[in-house]
């Protein structure tokens, strides 16, 4: 499967979250920015491995505290398992130092808090989309997306 984006320059998106009411926010947020293909969702971290693993998206929003495991099992397994991996953006609202600092090194690329921080992980996003179809490949698009931050 190719990496990056496909021919049409689009970025493709999964994102792991157990609120009915923050999906809903984040489907009309995404559905703005152009370019950015959700390809599903998951509240479950069994689930969001194996979907993840499957789809292999370029970039995994994720939420910490789901109905099932957590967001950091989740970041442990994509660390683990084989393949290109997606940039991670942690989007919580368990920000706390410690909460950050693990996500971080479990392979998080980016922690944002949900309620004071939405509007930078949107322009975090947006900024991740250029970068990846502009390069091709998400891994080196972290380091392009923040030079533009």
């Amino acid at each position: 499967m190719p990496s990056g984006t496909d021919t049409y320059g689009r970025t493709r998106l999964y994102y792991v979250e157990d609120s009915a009411e923050l999906r809903s926010r984040i489907d009309r947020e995404l559905a703005g920015i152009d370019g950015i293909d959700v390809l599903g969702h998951s509240e479950r971290a069994p689930e969001a491995i194996r979907e993840i693993r499957r789809c292999q998206p370029d970039v995994v929003v994720l939420d910490l505290q789901l109905l099932e495991g957590a967001g950091i099992d989740v970041l442990k397994a994509l660390r683990g398992g084989g393949g290109q991996r997606p940039i991670v953006i942690v989007l919580t609202n368990h920000a706390d130092t410690t909460s950050r600092e693990r996500s971080l090194r479990a392979g998080a690329q980016y922690f944002f808090d949900k309620s004071t921080e939405f509007d930078q992980f949107l322009s975090t996003l947006s900024c991740l989309k250029k970068a990846i179809v502009r390069d091709g490949n998400p891994a080196e698009s972290v380091e392009s997306a923040d030079k533009t931050l």
